[in-house]
């Protein structure tokens, strides 16, 4: 089997069954992942409880000895059947009549532990405290930081798959491609649904050991508990985390990210909850050595992946070459982000500056903030949106960590990627963050590109910061979004750099700063297209391939 097949294997569906007064009753439903394939052992989200009374859940997730004794006495009220697709297990030839007859196989199921990962729990109250500025759906407050491990009843161990090598977390990186493999709603269709893989990147990650993950690979109700695993550039595939959920907001601004918690800290945290000895635990926490564990999670049915065991070539990113040029800009407007080319020159949006002529900006993995003199700056109401920096002082410290930046051109359908200093405070230094799409059209005027629209899904903060090809070479820079009726849907606006560079090039060569002036597009059917109005007839536009 391949690796996805095998991934694929692993996947399934919960449900929580309510067996009291001799009815059984579904509660609730959600995705899983058979972490033992010899001892039938799965684990999912905390949501899977969330249709329990507050009571009872509370006394579920306490850590003291009332959690034992109320999740011995679960058996008595709940229990949970496990849906699995079985094909690939008992060798059955794929598009056979049998192998399209049966679909999935259904498993009865017992809930044996609740696992609490704090350092996930103290990373969202960091980046993702629960106010009025982040929340999430109903009932999932309380149980972000929760995860449920059920054992398959009657289970025959599979002795046909791979070991599970699991990816620490700690060994991924901001931009690494990953799939997330899910059941959209549950247990609603299993024919139709069960086990659908959603593609993206690592949006960002947070915490001890980057336990706190996020995604732009689209998920929905249903998915938590599903598994992410990394995508290597030579098609491996690693688990890394179970999806937590896969929607939030921030001030009522709906984000697009999936919530993901590290697979590798929930055992972490799983084992040191197990063993805790004299009030001091043993020196596993570099070694996970999980060779004791009291759940029926049996040592041999997975492995670490470690990172003497990556090809370091495998795990150089083209498109993150140029974070350290990305930076974080403050005007007395708010937040937004820039692109570095060198000491004389920074470029953002012009909206993310307002009418300040300084602003402040801090570089990727800088502790201080530096001042920014505003060299031109197009009128507000021009559609290349673009403002031309400076540092103030640049010999105040070298710009080391800059990297040459090469340009692209935008081709319609091309991979595109997203960067910039989105949703999270600067209180915070968290790096830059990437979202991945296509290039959905190029809009052309006069024989030039003025306008890309792309899938990339950008947020507040992500304004004048660079997307990029697969290369890492930069094709635009990030505008605006297109929102209706106070939704997101993943529309995105931005300049193409084919019309800009030339200008920013011959500024560097004559340091005039009137040479910028060029930036200024005096015309109104540029204007009328950026502003998403119709143009007459006679001159209407259309996409070029």
């Amino acid at each position: 089997m391949s690796d996805l097949e095998d991934m694929m294997c692993h996947a399934c569906v919960v449900s929580l069954i309510n067996n009291a007064n001799g009815y059984k009753t579904t509660l609730s439903t959600c995705s899983g992942f058979l972490i033992d394939a010899q001892n039938g052992t799965v684990i999912t989200h905390g949501s899977l409880l969330s249709s329990i009374e507050d009571s009872e859940l509370k006394r579920i997730l306490s850590t003291d000895e009332d959690q034992k004794e109320c999740i011995a006495d679960l058996d008595k009220f709940y229990g949970a059947n496990i849906i699995l697709d079985t094909r690939k297990h008992r060798k059955i030839k794929e598009h056979s009549i049998e192998h399209q007859k049966l679909t999935y196989q259904t498993f009865p199921a017992e809930l044996i532990d609740v696992v609490y990962c704090s350092s996930f729990h103290d990373s969202l109250k960091r980046y993702m405290a629960p106010t009025s500025v982040w929340s999430f759906p109903e009932g999932y407050q309380k149980l972000l930081p929760y995860f449920v491990l059920l054992r398959l009843l009657n289970w025959k161990p599979l002795t046909n798959l791979k070991t599970l090598c699991i990816k620490l977390s700690s060994l991924c990186e901001i931009g690494d491609t990953v799939e997330v493999y899910s059941t959209p709603f549950g247990n609603l269709s299993p024919e139709v649904f069960l086990n659908s893989i959603s593609r993206g990147v690592i949006s960002n990650c947070f915490g001890i050991n980057n336990v706190h993950l996020l995604t732009d690979a689209r998920c929905i109700s249903g998915s938590p508990g599903g598994v992410m695993c990394s995508v290597e550039k030579d098609g491996q595939r690693f688990p890394i985390g179970i999806v937590v959920s896969p929607f939030c907001w921030k001030e009522r601004y709906w984000v697009g990210l999936t919530l993901v918690c590290s697979l590798s800290e929930i055992l972490r945290h799983l084992f040191f909850s197990k063993f805790w000895s004299n009030g001091t635990f043993s020196k596993i926490r570099e070694t996970y050595h999980l060779t004791a564990l009291p759940v029926s999670i049996t040592p041999s049915s997975f492995s670490f992946l470690q990172e003497t065991d990556l090809n370091k070539d495998m795990k150089v990113s083209m498109v993150t070459r140029i974070l350290p040029n990305v930076c974080r800009i403050i005007s007395r407007l708010g937040n937004g982000s820039g692109i570095v080319f060198q000491a004389d020159l920074v470029i953002t949006c012009r909206h993310v500056i307002g009418n300040d002529k300084k602003v402040s900006l801090k570089l990727y993995n800088e502790s201080e903030w530096r001042d920014a003199v505003v060299q031109y700056a197009t009128p507000k109401d021009d559609p290349l949106d673009i403002a031309v920096l400076s540092l103030e002082d640049p010999s105040d410290e070298p710009l080391e960590k800059i990297v040459p930046m090469e340009t692209a051109q935008a081709v319609e359908g091309m991979c595109i990627y997203a960067i910039g200093h989105a949703l999270f405070s600067s209180c915070f230094d968290s790096s830059p963050s990437i979202t991945s799409g296509t290039v959905s059209r190029l809009v052309y005027h006069d024989g030039k590109p003025i306008l890309i629209q792309s899938s990339c899904a950008l947020y507040p903060g992500s304004s004048g910061g660079p997307l990029v090809d697969d290369k890492g070479r930069l094709v635009s820079i990030s505008r605006s979004n297109v929102i209706m009726l106070n939704e997101n849907p993943h529309v995105s606006l931005s300049i193409p750099m084919e019309i800009v560079m030339p200008i920013l090039q011959e500024y560097l060569q004559t340091k005039n700063v009137d040479v910028l002036k060029k930036l200024w597009f005096q015309n109104t059917d540029s204007k009328r297209l950026w502003e998403l109005k119709s143009l007459p007839e006679s001159r209407s536009l259309t996409s070029k391939l």
